[in-house]
């Protein structure tokens, strides 16, 4: 916490909205345990946060009384000045709202909101998941977005696979030919992982909803493509785009093709929910290849030109020419050795 005061300090120091009254702020609250469905005053630790430089420090923390209250005061107050609150239980952080100080509204009041920890069963679910697939020469280029909720009242942590192991909350069944991922948030891209051919986090999933959307790229060899990925969840909606294709060159046996125009096919699953480990494929049909792809079967076919060429002239050094005639060693040899090799047979 000190060297959380001392950036702050410094950053109060070094900004043009350092604290120019002797005002000083508070933050106060409850918090409270939302596990049973009924909030209920919970004793943990609180701390609050303070804003340096884009990112939230911890500043001062407190232990909430038996009736779940905390009281923070003697902060600095500022209109540039922006603080946090949040809660700790089992072991899981739960930020609460933004908050600023003001010489005019110097005390500000929030509630925190906490829950049990569970480590199964998994409770969560897919809302939607939408899927953009973007052919391109020698590659695909996908893109998911994926509407996960919790509609638990817990917080759910996962289980190791082994002792020793981090826990495991999600799996992403990517197709495990990918060259690269990339996460939209920062957050999703520095806790996923890829174990046993799957990208896995060990994310806590509070109650509520999260949007995870990211970007891989399959290389592509093959003429005639495919795309295929099983489900990680059980899922109310899927939509899948395929880009710079017409609808008479894309397959999607599972969903219905709602609408296609020159550029672009969607499939739907029309509202009909499909189940964990469905799985989802779409037939691409013919995608252009690399000049590479096809270079490795004229480079093949350059070998065997050069391997029936070089027995060729093997074959042509072994003909002797005989009075301006090609002929074969065996009609050229001298008439001598001829009658010998006759008479030796004869014997």
């Amino acid at each position: 916490m000190k060297i959380a005061f001392i950036l702050f300090s410094a950053a109060l120091a070094g900004t043009m909205f350092a604290p120019t009254s002797v005002v000083a702020g508070t933050i106060l609250g409850t918090v409270v345990n939302t596990s049973t469905g009924t909030p209920v005053p919970c004793q943990v630790a609180v701390v609050v946060q303070v804003q340096v430089k884009g990112q939230f420090v911890p500043f001062r923390d407190v232990i909430s009384d038996k009736q779940g209250r905390f009281r923070f005061e003697r902060l600095p107050a500022g209109d540039g000045v922006v603080y946090q609150a949040g809660a700790t239980r089992h072991g899981i952080f739960y930020p609460g709202p933004r908050i600023r100080l003001t010489d005019l509204q110097p005390i500000a009041r929030t509630q925190l909101s906490v829950c049990d920890a569970v480590d199964g069963p998994n409770p969560l679910v897919l809302k939607k998941m939408d899927v953009t697939i973007r052919p391109e020469t020698g590659l695909l280029k996908v893109t998911e977005s994926l509407l996960l909720e919790n509609p638990s009242h817990t917080c759910y942590v996962g289980q190791a696979a082994h002792d020793g192991a981090d826990p495991i909350t999600l799996e992403l069944s990517v197709p495990p030919d990918f060259e690269r991922t990339t996460f939209d948030q920062e957050f999703f891209g520095r806790r996923f992982a890829m174990i046993n051919n799957k990208l896995v986090t060990s994310v806590p999933w509070p109650p509520g909803q999260r949007e995870l959307r990211y970007t891989y790229v399959l290389r592509n060899t093959q003429e005639v493509s495919r795309w295929t990925r099983p489900l990680d969840l059980p899922c109310s909606a899927v939509t899948i785009r395929v880009e710079g294709k017409s609808a008479n060159e894309v397959r999607c046996k599972l969903l219905r093709q709602t609408t296609a125009d020159g550029n672009t096919v969607v499939f739907e699953s029309a509202g009909q929910g499909l189940p964990l480990g469905q799985i989802l494929q779409v037939d691409l049909g013919r995608l252009p290849l690399p000049w590479m792809t096809y270079g490795k079967w004229i480079a093949v076919a350059i070998l065997l030109v050069l391997i029936m060429g070089a027995g060729w002239l093997h074959f042509g050094r072994h003909v002797l020419m005989v009075g301006g005639k090609r002929q074969s060693p065996a009609t050229a040899l001298p008439k001598t050795l001829t009658a010998r090799n006759k008479r030796k047979r004869a014997a």
